[in-house]
């Protein structure tokens, strides 16, 4: 018996010291989860400086050749040749390419004859390299040639260092407006940490126009003398559209035309249907998921997990059209979901996918709240038009605003193409 009891006193005390009660042991999953989602967040830190630093070198190199480095944004696409010393940017809003090579030729208005620009262009074209659609399309010389025929010529001079200094600058905070209105939105972080997130960002940014500084005043000192700008303008084949949806035709067909239409939009802006798009948010894939903010929202409210999507998985097609799709129907159906006018909600869900259901609140609160609910009341005494003009007037950040009116544009736009398109057709069906 005293063996017995010596044997449990024993037990106890050595379970007693190695065993955690269960309030301990939440705490301790807690403290992992924490450990890991900072340890996530540095690695995202990490990854938006290094995007933005090799953005910045690139800008560098190209203020050898131009005076405006122009590289691909939310309004157009750019790439350049080798030897940086030619430019294709495709303006898909407008549906528009131009290609410019830098001229020896001071001689301005030059106008060759057609089958000169033909072989320059196609010359021009082949030292690029090229989107796999836009080299698909190129394929064809006869509409290369025919686009060719009826492009616009034009020889100028380069943009004055002045000018150029603004666009740069003005570049730059952009994508800091990007930053912040990512952080706005990602409902995880307490609002304290967005505030020092915030502080950390504007001081990257100042630090970047500095840096830009330091490289203009180098070219200055370089005394370097720009050639002019020759450029070749010409219309996107009619058919350019369907051939960047079509590879994701599969991934989207699940959804009603009305959900299509504006998912197409989104995609369309966002990436421009590269499933391997990255930006310096960090954001990632064909609708640019931020895997800690829409990411997790999502995995939490529709997957019932807590574990937001890996780069990885947000670069396969069908995963990041999931979380992109997931992450409009939060948007519409809870956030949103009081505001009455169908138009009026499509607005601001497009509005806040880019900068969150908070900003969008106070594009209409008087006092610039985030509250939605007291937004929704002010929403639903206008029209759509009103709410789309209070919208561009008010929202936080000029990037938004830009954003809307790209996406409510190709909103309308896919609405109308997908009247037209087959999407059964297998010449147009052909995803993996």
């Amino acid at each position: 018996m005293r063996h017995t009891l010596l044997f449990f006193a024993l037990f106890t005390a050595y379970s007693g010291a190695t065993t955690p009660t269960f309030e301990e042991f939440k705490k301790q999953q807690l403290a992992k989860q924490t450990t890991f989602k900072n340890d996530h967040q540095l690695e995202y830190q990490a990854f938006r400086q290094a995007y933005l630093e090799e953005y910045d070198k690139f800008r560098d190199r190209l203020l050898q050749n131009w005076s405006r480095p122009v590289q691909s944004s939310l309004l157009e696409r750019v790439e350049y040749s080798a030897d940086k010393k030619t430019r294709i940017i495709i303006d898909e809003q407008n549906s528009t390419v131009t290609v410019q090579t830098l001229e020896d030729s001071n001689e301005t208005g030059l106008k060759a004859t057609s089958q000169e620009e033909a072989l320059t262009t196609n010359q021009l074209l082949n030292n690029v390299k090229l989107s796999p659609v836009l080299t698909d399309i190129f394929k064809d010389l006869s509409l290369l040639d025919k686009a060719v025929k009826t492009a616009k010529v034009d020889i100028k001079a380069q943009p004055d260092k002045h000018e150029s200094e603004v666009a740069l600058i003005n570049e730059i905070t952009s994508q800091h407006e990007q930053s912040l209105s990512s952080l706005d939105k990602n409902e995880q972080l307490p609002k304290a940490q967005i505030d020092i997130q915030k502080e950390q960002l504007t001081k990257e940014k100042e630090q970047r126009i500095s840096n830009l500084n330091n490289a203009l005043k180098k070219t200055k000192e370089q005394n370097l003398t720009y050639k002019r700008i020759k450029s070749y303008t010409f219309a996107l084949p009619d058919t350019y559209l369907q051939k960047k949806v079509a590879p994701f035709v599969t991934y989207y067909s699940q959804f009603s035309k009305d959900q299509l239409s504006l998912l197409l939009a989104i995609s369309h802006a966002e990436s421009s249907f590269d499933p391997n798009a990255k930006s310096h948010i960090p954001a990632f894939g064909l609708m640019q998921i931020v895997p800690n903010s829409a990411g997790l929202d999502v995995a939490r409210k529709q997957f019932k997990k807590d574990i937001a999507p890996t780069a990885k998985e947000l670069f396969d097609p069908k995963t990041n059209i999931t979380y992109g799709a997931g992450y409009l129907d939060i948007l519409t159906t809870r956030y949103l979901r009081k505001i009455n006018n169908p138009i009026s909600r499509r607005y601001c869900a497009i509005a806040a996918y880019n900068t969150g259901a908070g900003n969008v609140a106070k594009a209409f609160n008087l006092n610039r709240s985030t509250n939605v609910n007291k937004a929704v009341a002010l929403i639903n005494q206008l029209d759509s038009e009103g709410v789309y003009a209070q919208l561009i007037n008010n929202l936080p950040y000029d990037e938004t605003k830009k954003y809307l009116q790209k996406v409510s544009k190709l909103d309308i736009q896919y609405q109308k193409n997908l009247e037209q398109w087959n999407l059964n057709n297998k010449e147009v069906n052909h995803a993996k």
